[in-house]
């Protein structure tokens, strides 16, 4: 109702699912593919898509505000 942007981060899960209403702008793990609907924990892929990468998608959308 807001229209608010949103990041989101995919990292197990299929980013294609997810339906953005144009407003989800989504981040993708490079690791997707070895941990595709994976139920265990690994922190390499919790740690796959850098602070950084989140940071400069958050920047851009404040940038275009």
């Amino acid at each position: 109702a807001l229209k608010k942007k949103v990041v989101a981060l995919f990292t197990c899960t299929s980013p294609q699912e997810i339906y953005g209403y144009g407003r989800v702008i989504k981040v993708v793990s490079p690791k997707l593919d070895k941990y595709f609907y994976k139920r265990e924990f690994s922190p390499s892929i919790s740690g796959a898509i850098s602070v950084k990468t989140v940071y400069q998608v958050i920047k851009e959308i404040v940038l275009k505000m």
